[in-house]
């Protein structure tokens, strides 16, 4: 049987060249295009912190009163906390370990006086971040409770 179909294969191609290449070129793009996609999603569904991650909580806090007008259950509560809720949740003490972090900008001045000052993307964060997701250090170490 096998043979047979190796046949009518072998008949096509002599037959139509260009439409049998671009066949298998779709055929082969298929198969690329989808063990691409679960690759992908293999690398994605791993364990960002293994060992770590069953342990770690994020809250969410929504500040506005339910009968808010623009309220909507689909929208939910923002992704970041206000800096207020962030110290009155670290100042809590409510886990062995917390930590608030941040994202800004900074503006930084250059010491030559040949540079222009710049600004500078960057996180910002509190003493226990080093411990809990578990940082390595090249050389040196992080800040203490006292120094925060």
């Amino acid at each position: 049987m096998f043979a047979y179909y190796l046949d009518l294969a072998l008949r096509s191609l002599k037959r139509t060249p260009i439409l049998t290449a671009l066949m298998m070129l779709a055929i082969g793009l298929g198969i690329g295009a989808s063990m691409t996609m679960i690759t992908v999603l293999h690398v994605m569904t791993q364990d960002p912190l293994p060992g770590r991650s069953a342990h770690l909580y994020y809250p969410h806090l929504d500040p506005t009163p339910l009968n808010f007008k623009g309220f909507s259950i689909a929208g939910g509560p923002a992704n970041n906390l206000t800096w207020p809720d962030a110290m009155a949740l670290l100042h809590a003490h409510r886990a062995v370990r917390q930590a608030a972090m941040a994202g800004g900008s900074l503006l930084v001045w250059p010491q030559r006086t040949d540079l222009q000052p710049f600004y500078a993307d960057g996180r910002y964060t509190t003493h226990a971040f080093f411990a809990m997701f578990g940082v390595p250090f090249v050389a040196g170490s992080g800040w203490t409770a006292a120094d925060d």
